[in-house]
């Protein structure tokens, strides 16, 4: 049986050294086809077992295509952002009780797509990103990033499958007299947005509290950065520690965002002038606490709810003109839930860990509950092989 085994692989061993033949005969004989008979030699070269024949150790230019079909891992998996928000559930309208100032447990989608989506077991569905994104790209349990789950410190990697893309232009609604209003609140546009596969935002809303210098502690602890979606009156209640937090967060390299001045739809979304007025008063705060001039920000309820739909696309366009971008969300912890606990903002924070390839977390820093779960979620994350950044303006927005 052994004989038989060695004359096989020398019959097909033949059989390859002959192929190379007639391949460098059609390459002399045939010009035009030159390269091509290069590169299949070069190939029955590697699988006799000889060295890697290279374009340039044969004297022919590297392909303008890149890598031939497989020499990619990844591929374009980051592809899948192009509906990263349109995925959201739209849950029916059901809740219409106004939050009012402070509203802290509002579940941020009044109306828009609810913490539905991002608890596990309840209300979930099948996310038509996860179908679309390649193996690859899925980070599998067992093949997570080398620096999985280490604490330290340490500064993120540069994200891998950085795209960019134009901005698009705002919408003209044409002459408003509110376009007046403000005419210090303006912001730089950016030419082009930025996505990066396998990246987490994790962002926070409604605070500071009491419970975010804890929040900022294990993001210290942990080398991750965030994004902090400022209330004007959270800080004002904390007295002088809300202007100390926020300078913490400046500090330490997060990103200052402005989510409202007072938390009570029925008063900003009245009407745009309303809006730019609650708008401004967050933006004035922050800039005399900090020195920063916040250009992104986040619609209380996101920007589908209850309450705004007369005045939405307007408000859009006219933040837009304005220079300012907004970020809402594509997954949450969940965390708007009377019966929170640690267990279940971990559960819904990673809930669609490996099915998306980019992910914008929404958090509130007012839950201490969810505060408890970070270290776990950033950990998990990590073991996946996910890179953490905090939101600029230059990143493409996920919207509802």
């Amino acid at each position: 049986m052994g004989q038989l085994r060695k004359t096989g692989k020398r019959r097909r061993r033949g059989a390859r050294i002959a192929l190379l033949g007639a391949i460098v005969a059609a390459a002399l004989l045939a010009q035009p086809y030159a390269k091509d008979a290069w590169h299949m030699l070069g190939l029955q070269i590697e699988r006799l077992g000889g060295p890697a024949v290279s374009d340039e150790a044969i004297g022919l230019e590297p392909s303008e295509n890149g890598p031939a079909p497989g020499g990619s891992a990844i591929g374009d998996a980051g592809g899948v952002e192009a509906s990263e928000g349109a995925d959201a559930a739209r849950a029916d309208d059901t809740r219409q009780d106004d939050p009012g100032e402070g509203g802290q447990d509002d579940p941020e989608a009044l109306g828009g797509r609810g913490e539905a989506e991002g608890e596990t077991g309840e209300g979930g569905r099948d996310d038509s990103e996860a179908l679309s994104m390649s193996d690859e790209a899925e980070g599998e349990d067992g093949e997570a990033g080398e620096d999985g789950g280490e604490d330290g410190g340490r500064a993120e990697a540069e994200p891998a499958g950085r795209q960019w893309e134009p901005v698009p232009q705002p919408k003209d609604y044409g002459y408003r007299e509110y376009q007046d209003l403000y005419p210090e609140l303006y912001a730089s546009r950016p030419a082009e947005w930025s996505s990066s596969d396998m990246t987490v935002f994790l962002t926070f809303d409604d605070g500071p509290t009491a419970h975010t210098g804890q929040a900022l502690d294990t993001l210290r602890d942990k080398g991750v950065k965030a994004t902090f979606f400022v209330v004007g009156s959270s800080v004002r209640k904390l007295g002088p520690e809300g202007k100390d937090l926020l300078n913490r967060m400046v500090d330490e390299g997060h990103s200052l965002a402005i989510h409202c001045d007072v938390h009570d739809y029925r008063r900003i979304y009245a009407s745009v002038e309303a809006f730019l007025a609650d708008f401004n008063a967050a933006y004035e705060l922050i800039y005399e606490a900090t020195g920063v001039h916040a250009d992104i920000y986040r619609f209380p309820g996101g920007s589908v709810n209850s309450f705004n739909g007369p005045v939405r696309d307007e408000l859009i366009g006219e933040m837009e003109r304005r220079g300012f971008t907004y970020y809402d969300w594509n997954l949450t912890a969940g965390d708007s839930s009377p019966n929170l606990t640690a267990d279940s903002a971990y559960s819904n924070a990673v809930s669609k860990a490996g099915r998306k390839s980019r992910i914008i977390l929404l958090m509130h820093d007012t839950k201490k509950q969810t505060v408890k779960a970070l270290p776990r979620i950033i950990d998990r994350y990590r073991e996946l092989g996910y890179s953490f950044e905090c939101l600029t303006n230059e990143d493409k927005p996920i919207t509802l």
